[in-house]
């Protein structure tokens, strides 16, 4: 099958197949991930001096940051949650305990409510559909990460964190003009640095 010449359809496709691929994993494969990534993830913050972090809360077959999460609050470390702007623009983070209610959202993401303060994070963990040797990576389309990094990086040194199973690694990958790289990736075998 040819590719399409339209990059908007280009992605789409590489959307679709990195879908298929992460959705394919079976659960023994998700659940070492998780606690892998929970150890190496906490090193990981320890090495970059982080002390507020934004994670995820995991939707549909994306790895699952809970249990890291959980150990970094365990260790002292301030998390936070992204809110998704109900207008399209930069995505907001709220102060999150493992304890805390929260609500769903759009696209069914579990958000904090509203009482809890927003934060500025200097470390996020970022899901994605896929990523490739450069640091880019495949999101779900909406550009919230690429707004969101775009916003803080104008102000403060942040360190952007892929999370993402090994398999999902693609080198059919491009980067537009308004893609922002990842500083690392977590993934189940390794940590990669990608920018200083």
């Amino acid at each position: 099958m040819s590719a399409p010449s339209d990059p908007v359809d280009s992605k789409q496709v590489l959307r679709q197949a990195a879908r298929e691929r992460r959705g394919q994993l079976d659960n023994e494969i998700r659940l070492n991930a998780a606690g892998l990534i929970a150890g190496a993830g906490l090193k990981l913050m320890q090495q970059l001096g982080a002390r507020t972090i934004a994670g995820y809360h995991p939707i549909s077959s994306e790895l699952d940051v809970l249990p890291l999460l959980n150990a970094l609050h365990e260790a002292g470390y301030d998390l936070a949650l992204p809110v998704t702007p109900k207008k399209k623009g930069p995505l907001v983070f709220r102060r999150w305990l493992p304890s805390d209610q929260l609500k769903a959202a759009r696209f069914g993401i579990l958000e904090p409510l509203e009482q809890s303060p927003d934060v500025a994070p200097d470390a996020i963990l970022i899901p994605m559909l896929a990523f490739n040797s450069l640091g880019h990576r495949l999101g779900y389309g909406g550009g919230y990460y690429d707004m969101t990094l775009c916003s803080l990086r104008a102000r403060a040194k942040v360190a952007a964190i892929g999370v993402a199973f090994d398999e999902q690694e693609m080198d059919a990958l491009h980067d537009e003009d308004h893609d922002e790289a990842l500083d690392w990736l977590l993934t189940p075998s390794k940590v990669r640095q990608f920018r200083k």
